[in-house]
């Protein structure tokens, strides 16, 4: 997917990404070039793409605006950090999905059992 600055001139996600990640001052000047809602987009981008704690038991996967999440219900992932009741799967903290149009949704999973 590409973006169109105001000034006309198209970018990649990639492109606005590598200029935007790490540098106030380029993010600045890139809020010049941006309307509001596509930058956005881009730093919703960035934050779904960064690396995130590996889920146990728990499958995630986005096809348009739907969500699957599949979990095995028979396994046993030992007890919680709590030690107080036995994990079936986590997320282990939220993670973030794009819509189609472009909205953040953040969703995150705990199965323990009874």
């Amino acid at each position: 997917m590409s973006i169109k600055g105001k000034d006309g001139k198209t970018m990649t996600d990639e492109q606005v990404l590598a200029i935007i990640e790490g540098n106030a001052a380029r993010e600045a000047e890139w809020q010049a070039k941006l309307d509001a809602k596509e930058l956005e987009r881009v730093k919703a981008v960035a934050a779904a793409a960064k690396p995130q704690a590996e889920a146990e038991n728990c499958e995630m996967e986005l096809r348009g605006s739907i969500l699957t999440i599949v979990i095995d219900l028979a396994h046993r992932a030992g007890l919680s950090a709590s030690g107080k009741t036995t994990t079936v799967a986590s997320t282990h903290g939220n993670r973030t999905f794009l819509t189609p149009d472009g909205q953040k949704v953040k969703v995150g999973v705990n199965a323990f059992a009874a």
